[in-house]
């Protein structure tokens, strides 16, 4: 994830990554409960956290945030259904 935080309060920073991935390799997710996006407002990560990662992760690419949700939502379908 782009700028999460966990429990302690300790950031992930993975934003250089993010940046820099073929955007035919990324796909959104939040399977780490615990450990949420910068300023999401829940103690607990779930899916309503994804609009506001492609959020960052358009910002971070510099492309639009539909641009990222076509892209992922392509991914995922390629991952998971051939």
């Amino acid at each position: 994830m782009y700028t999460s935080q966990d429990k302690s309060g300790r950031h992930g920073g993975h934003c250089h990554a993010v940046a820099i991935a073929p955007l035919d390799r990324i796909v959104l997710e939040t399977d780490a409960p615990y450990v949420l996006p910068s300023g999401f407002p829940s103690t607990r990560n779930d899916s309503t956290a994804i609009p506001m990662i492609a959020e960052e992760v358009a910002r971070l690419r510099g492309i639009t945030v539909e641009e990222v949700a076509a892209a992922t939502t392509e991914n995922a379908e390629r991952l998971f259904f051939g």
